[in-house]
C-alpha cells in the first residue's frame, strides 16, 4: 500500500505489527485478525503513534 485513501499521503509499514500505517493520520490501515493469541495483532497499541516500535 503506497498512499493513505483518506488523506493521500505516503503510507508506512510496520514489521513489529505487520501492518500497514499512516503516519499522518496515525492511523492503521489495515484491521487487526481475530486470534487473541495473534503475535501481530494482540498487542498492537490502537494509533500507530503508540507503538514503542514501529
Amino acid at each position: 500500500m503506497d498512499t493513505c485513501p483518506k488523506c493521500g499521503g505516503r503510507t508506512d509499514y510496520s514489521r513489529t505489527y505487520d501492518a500497514f500505517f499512516c503516519p499522518k493520520c496515525d492511523a492503521w490501515l489495515e484491521e487487526t485478525c481475530e486470534d487473541p493469541n495473534c503475535k501481530f495483532c494482540a498487542g498492537r497499541p490502537l494509533r500507530p503513534s503508540l507503538a514503542p516500535d514501529r
